[in-house]
Order: C-alpha cells, then sequence, then structure tokens
C-alpha cells in the first residue's frame, strides 16, 4: 500500500515534456508576399512560469511587420495544461532560398529546440512602380526662365 501511495505522488509531480514547433503558412512565396511564422509551445504545466523563449535572428532575412502571442490554458480534473503561440508576420528582404534558424525554449532548466525552416522566394509579382520623377522648376514666369513664387493676398470685405 505505501508502494501504491508513493506512485501515485510521484505521478502527481511528474511533468510532462514540452512539445515546441515552427511551422510556415507557405514554403514558397514571392518577394512582396507576406509568411507567417508560428511558433507553438504546447505541454505546460504552470501559467506562472512561462517559459524563455529565445528567438533566432530573423531581421537578416526579414522585415517583421507584426507579432502576436497567444495562451491557451485547460483544466481538467486535477490537471492543468498550458499552451502559448507566438505569430510573426514576415516579409521577405531578398529571393533564393532563406532559412529561418532554430528557436530555442527554457523551461524548468530544460531546453527545447524547433526545426530550423527553408523557405523559397520568387520574383515579387506586383513590383513597385518606379518613383515619380521631380519637376523641375514646376513655376516658372512666363517672360523669364527663372523659378518665381506666386503670392496670393486675400481680402474680405464687411459692412
Amino acid at each position: 500500500m505505501l508502494v501504491l501511495l508513493f506512485l501515485g505522488t510521484a505521478m502527481c509531480f511528474a511533468q510532462a515534456p514540452l512539445v515546441v514547433s515552427a511551422a510556415v503558412d507557405k514554403t514558397t512565396l514571392a518577394a512582396d508576399e507576406v509568411v507567417e511564422l508560428t511558433i507553438t509551445i504546447k505541454g505546460a504545466d504552470s501559467a506562472s512560469q512561462e517559459p524563455m523563449i529565445d528567438l533566432p535572428a530573423l531581421e537578416d532575412n526579414f522585415t517583421v511587420v507584426a507579432s502576436a502571442q497567444s495562451s491557451n490554458i485547460t483544466m481538467r480534473g486535477a490537471e492543468m495544461q498550458v499552451n502559448w503561440q507566438l505569430r510573426y508576420s514576415l516579409v521577405p528582404k531578398k529571393e533564393g532560398a532563406l532559412t529561418i534558424e532554430s528557436a530555442t525554449v527554457v523551461y524548468r532548466e530544460k531546453t527545447y529546440t524547433t526545426d530550423a525552416l527553408t523557405l523559397t522566394v520568387t520574383p515579387a509579382k506586383n513590383p513597385l512602380p518606379p518613383s515619380p520623377q521631380k519637376k523641375e522648376n514646376p513655376r516658372k514666369f512666363p517672360w523669364s526662365d527663372k523659378e518665381g513664387i506666386e503670392i496670393y493676398k486675400l481680402y474680405s470685405y464687411c459692412e
């Protein structure tokens, strides 16, 4: 009976391992498109102790245009499970094969890593139009080649 009590107590305090993953919504995209990177952390047993997340250097190959974080707490009897999601909207800075390196998560003195992700970036589908050219001397007097200033004075008449 003592052995069963000990095993039951040990099972209550046993920690389930975290499941840490990274995913993108598409692996091939044009240079002017946005890709969504989602890092998911499942299986934490405490909402008060958040995992420490070390993100890869995204700024080398991408511009981060938006980010969001969400958490979900599920209670089943005496068990609690906390899940986190981090989302990043990324725009590639160049074309070709780009890699999103592994993210590292530390939770309760254990380290977890995601897999690296490789994306293929093709030329932009809708390239930006050329910037308008500045006009030289937009206001010239008709009798001169010199630039002029137009002055308007407004008067009001009150009776």
